[in-house]
């Protein structure tokens, strides 16, 4: 079992106007200017999949806002992930619930990012999280293929039959 926690706190300042406090339009993760701000804290608690694993990750501060949905409800908003692992066999693993999406190169959490701020593309054309399951297959240590079933983008409840 492992446990984790990180907290991610900044200083943002709008270059030539040193008097904004709003964000730019173009980072979607940097809500306030002129500020020391912690942005996102998060527990997290998970078991590999051998036979069966999960992850709970709990998130807190405006980032949790902005990832959810959810954010009219105080308890669900901070589940950033919740989902249950299941090893069907040496390479092949499937997960339900609520995870973290694939799709493109930035993530929630600051640490994994390579672009800290985060652009446009990860509110406006990527999502956050999806809710469904998920298989993947191990093809060897390098290469791995998913195929996901989910309730679309940041969908925790979807009432209609489109996934």
């Amino acid at each position: 079992m492992t446990l984790e926690a990180l907290a991610d706190a900044y200083f943002s300042a709008r270059i030539g106007n040193s008097t904004a406090t709003t964000s730019s339009e173009l980072r979607v993760f940097d809500a306030l200017n002129g500020r020391f701000i912690l942005g996102y804290a998060e527990l997290a608690v998970g078991m590999s999949a051998d036979p069966a694993g999960f992850r709970l990750a709990l998130g807190f501060g405006p980032l949790a806002d902005l990832t959810s949905e959810l954010a009219s409800s105080e308890v669900l908003k901070h589940i950033q992930q919740a989902y249950a692992s299941f090893k069907l066999h040496d390479s092949l693993t499937l997960d339900v619930g609520k995870f973290v999406t694939n799709a493109g190169a930035e993530v929630i959490e600051a640490k994994g990012n390579w672009m800290y701020s985060r652009s446009l593309l990860f509110n406006y054309a990527l999502p956050f999280t999806h809710t469904g399951a998920r298989l993947g297959f191990v093809l060897n240590d390098r290469l791995t293929l998913q195929a996901s079933v989910v309730n679309g983008w940041d969908s925790v409840f979807n009432d209609g039959a489109d996934k």
